[in-house]
């Protein structure tokens, strides 16, 4: 069923233009081949993929990438990369007949299984055939090509390691998604090949005088559709899970949850790097869960942590202290406040909080000293902003602690 047509008003609402809904199809100047094309041009049409996308630049990397299946060449459509370094493997196929939407899941998660095949030598030496990159590294190239912030070891890190575990995102694009895609057989035996699907609608429409419009959409209101894919060692589908609401929304927050997961990686690991503490007895700070790092500190203090927060957006830094002496600690620091406001900042906060163990059912006192700024930190535009700002108020909490951590002794 098609969705209509699109209709562009201008901004003074006297003109409207009515572009038609046309469908993309082998008998036309509109193909396979045009339309793998228009998605390598403009590799933004992938976004609506994945909503973390709209937040971070996705790379084109080649057309056509040939591997080899034992007997005979095969090539992917397109080979992408988001800039977290998860390798995108894009099919496009027309929906012509049931067969060809049967074969296309199969063949998709072949192109993955070989991919996996490989080591990231071996996917370097077969990339520079496409992206001439000289004695360089092609995606490192690439991305300086692009003008993209990144650490070299970091990436080649991060793709030998999707490379071995065969973790992609699968893109199959198309004009009308069909729900019986889905319907394949499962093999008895797998590799352990495991790979983000996701079906990428997208939608052509032209006016009357042969201007066109790509609306690229996701379906979600469908009978299956699926996002996690176990393979077999020939590549055949052997587990589809299915994430379905009762109703019949289609829901998967791992996708977008892993994706996040990797750029939190990836801000970590540049973090650390970034924040050098002017103190020289104080420790570089070391990357902890998905979104957070800390450094200790002296006593009476433990250590100091940087996190990203929701509910709303923030970045922050708090400071805790042994909970044996936090009430004594909690009286220094408060007898203290003038400094911190004067040494932090001015927004600094600090609350004495009771706290009760789940596992014990004990309540302990515990200090909250803190700092917050608020930003929407999934907006990849605002990370040079966090940098700085964790710089900055990381340096101040560690000098200014450092200090009264000194006169803490002291006075004991």
């Amino acid at each position: 069923m098609d969705g209509g047509n699109l209709i562009k008003i201008n901004r003074n609402g006297s003109t409207r233009e009515t572009f038609k809904r046309i469908h993309i199809g082998s008998g036309s100047a509109y193909d396979e081949k045009w339309l793998q094309e228009k998605i390598y041009e403009d590799i933004s049409l992938l976004s609506a993929s994945d909503p973390n996308y709209d937040h971070m630049q996705l790379v084109p990397l080649c057309r056509e990438f040939a591997m080899h299946d034992g007997t005979r060449n095969v090539f992917l459509d397109i080979l992408a990369i988001s800039e977290t370094g998860k390798l995108i493997l894009v099919e496009c196929k027309l929906w012509k007949n049931p067969q060809a939407r049967r074969e296309v899941l199969a063949q998709i998660i072949e192109y993955a299984s070989l991919l996996q095949s490989l080591s990231y030598a071996d996917f370097s030496v077969r990339l520079k055939k496409y992206i001439k990159s000289g004695t360089e590294d092609p995606l490192c190239y690439r991305f300086k090509e692009l003008g993209l912030d990144f650490d070299e070891s970091t990436l080649i890190d991060r793709v030998s390691n999707s490379l071995k575990l065969g973790r992609f995102q699968l893109i199959i694009a198309g004009d009308g998604i069909r729900t019986d895609i889905i319907n394949i057989i499962n093999s008895p035996t797998m590799s352990g090949v495991m790979s983000d699907i996701c079906l990428l609608d997208v939608g052509l429409f032209e006016n009357e005088t042969g201007d066109i419009c790509l609306l690229p959409s996701v379906p979600v209101k469908t009978e299956t559709i699926q996002k996690t894919v176990l393979v077999s060692t020939e590549g055949m589908p052997v587990v589809l899970e299915d994430e379905i609401e009762e109703n019949g929304i289609t829901q998967n927050p791992r996708v977008s949850n892993q994706v996040q997961k990797e750029a939190n990686s990836l801000f970590y690991s540049n973090l650390v790097k970034a924040v050098i503490f002017e103190h020289p007895e104080q420790e570089k700070l070391r990357k902890g869960g998905n979104n957070w790092a800390r450094s200790p500190l002296p006593e009476p203090f433990k250590w100091m942590t940087l996190y990203r927060a929701k509910n709303p957006f923030r970045i922050g830094i708090f400071a805790v202290c042994d909970t044996a002496t936090c009430i004594q600690v909690y009286e220094f620091l408060h007898s203290n406040l003038n400094v911190l406001k004067t040494e932090i900042s001015e927004e600094v906060g600090l609350e004495l909080i009771d706290k009760t163990w789940r596992n014990t059912g004990q309540n302990t006192n515990d200090i909250d000293l803190y700092l917050r700024h608020e930003v929407d930190w999934t907006v990849l535009s605002t990370n040079d902003e966090q940098v700085k700002w964790f710089e900055e108020y990381a340096n101040k909490f560690v000098n200014c602690l450092r200090l009264l951590a000194n006169s803490y002794v002291e006075l004991k």
